[in-house]
């Protein structure tokens, strides 16, 4: 569901996605080439996604985890298989209070970066990214040069854009990241944040979800820039 500002406001019958197991995950990747990242999220049975964040752990890849929709029974073993993750405000603000009692007010996305960044910290996770919708991106790491960047911490703005449906932008946003993560080109991690930036811009101004994830010629098109 859209309000008349372009925000989503979700509903959901898990329906198949609950019953995804982890056995199904394991056979799958067992078939698959060896991954460079993994990316994973919580609208399914924990167990399978527990398992693929395990599977790139053995295998040497890079784990994602974008923690939406925030799950009751998310632990901190299971964030802890983490390298990045990439919750929305609602998603940071509520895994922080589940998993580590800390209350944030709705607005602290508006608090120092400085605060931002020891908030981030707290949950234990090398690498993570907040998207704050129009607000933008913050991200922080928990070591300097991370992935090539220069800085711990740092905010980018959101993508130029006329958004009328917000829906799968997160989804469009992680998808963006992990893809050019996979790359390994050497860009720094600003970069890539970027681009998963412009990818997730465009999807809001398309009406719909898979329909409005861009195609790299779209994205040069529309910004002007390449993957």
């Amino acid at each position: 569901v859209v309000d008349r500002h372009g925000n989503n406001l979700i509903s959901v019958a898990l329906a198949a996605n609950a019953w995804l197991s982890d056995e199904f995950v394991r056979e799958q990747l067992a078939q698959a080439a060896p991954p460079d990242v993994v990316l994973a999220q919580l609208e399914v049975n924990l167990g399978a996604t527990r398992e693929a964040l395990n599977a790139a752990r053995r295998e040497g890849a890079l784990s994602m985890l974008n923690p939406a929709p925030l799950h009751a029974d998310l632990d901190r073993e299971l964030l802890a298989l983490a390298d990045v993750i990439t919750p929305n405000e609602t998603e940071f603000q509520s895994l922080l209070r589940q998993l580590f009692g800390i209350e944030l007010e709705a607005d602290f996305f508006n608090a120092t970066d400085e605060a931002l960044h020891g908030w981030c910290r707290s949950t234990g996770v090398a690498t993570v990214v907040i998207t704050l919708g129009a607000q933008g991106v913050f991200v922080s790491h928990d070591a300097p040069e991370l992935h090539g960047d220069a800085h711990l911490y740092y905010r980018l703005p959101a993508a130029p854009v006329s958004a009328i449906d917000s829906t799968g932008a997160g989804d469009a946003f992680s998808g963006a990241l992990a893809c050019a993560l996979a790359e390994q080109d050497q860009r720094p991690f600003r970069e890539l944040v970027e681009f998963a930036i412009n990818v997730a811009g465009y999807s809001t101004e398309v009406i719909g979800t898979a329909l409005a994830m861009p195609t790299r010629a779209q994205l040069a098109q529309r910004f002007g820039l390449s993957a």
